[in-house]
């Protein structure tokens, strides 16, 4: 059911037909028009996105299918699309400029064995694949923990309007997986800048700002992204968003982590 971006209440519908004309319809709870960023292009929602605008986020997960551009048809091939783009330019490339990366031994073999095809990829290979690791179970712990607090309705009000229960559709797990996702890669929104200033610091042989404090910055907008994405989409109060946030960032240290051991092993 789509939500009001302010308050965040589940409304009827978003748009009613007056005639011909065509409006956006208000909210029961707030009186507000329930929605205005159907009317927004991808570049407002990006850009308010990094400024950490709840109502983006609330649009972006509850009402995306109800806009009439590209965006309400995205599926399964355009999230790939994008996590594609996040695994290689943010996972893959910031595990690749850290002065102490787990992975650094197998990296140094790979760069002195130079075993063919193409020596000069195999350094990133394990990058990727251990951030491929990381990324899928985030995306699952994103899942369950989504799950868990639409069940709970921790801290939502009721809404104020009383709609006939919707009948249960087989594809609802999909579109439970599409969220979760859409919300996992939402959550690292700050990644690919923060990859790419790092990079530029790498090439300039700047040490002002050492590779260990862009991880901690980009670690701590993950929790910060995450938590507001929780609170945003799981009906509960932000502090709850930031402690399950939190369980998540831990889960994908730890992952990463094993991950790089065993890669470590595999190679050495």
């Amino acid at each position: 059911m789509p939500r009001c971006t302010w308050c965040g209440v589940p409304v009827p519908q978003l748009t009613r037909q007056y005639g011909t004309a065509l409006k956006l319809a208000d909210c029961g709870s707030c009186g507000r028009v329930a929605d205005p960023l159907l009317e927004r292009d991808v570049v407002f929602l990006w850009l308010h996105a990094l400024l950490l605008d709840l109502r983006v986020f609330r649009h972006l997960v509850h009402n995306i299918h109800h806009r009439g551009d590209a965006l309400a048809h995205m599926g399964w091939k355009t999230l790939m699309r994008v996590q594609l783009f996040v695994l290689l330019i943010s996972a893959a490339y910031l595990e690749l400029v850290k002065e102490r990366s787990p992975l650094r031994p197998a990296l140094e073999k790979l760069a002195a064995q130079q075993l063919p095809p193409f020596p000069e990829y195999h350094p990133l290979m394990l990058p990727l694949a251990s951030a491929a690791v990381t990324q899928c179970v985030g995306w699952v712990t994103t899942w369950l923990i989504l799950h868990c607090l639409t069940r709970l309705s921790l801290s939502h009000p009721r809404p104020p309007h009383k709609t006939a229960p919707a009948p249960p559709s087989s594809t609802a797990p999909t579109l439970a997986a599409q969220r979760a996702l859409l919300v996992f890669q939402l959550s690292q929104l700050w990644l690919p800048s923060m990859a790419t200033v790092c990079l530029f610091a790498r090439t300039m042989h700047t040490t002002a700002f050492p590779s260990v404090v862009f991880g901690w910055t980009a670690t701590f907008l993950h929790l910060v992204l995450a938590g507001i994405l929780f609170h945003v989409t799981g009906d509960t109060s932000l502090y709850t968003g930031w402690a399950v946030a939190l369980l998540l960032v831990l889960m994908t240290a730890i992952t990463h982590h094993h991950a790089a051991s065993w890669l470590n092993e595999l190679v050495t």
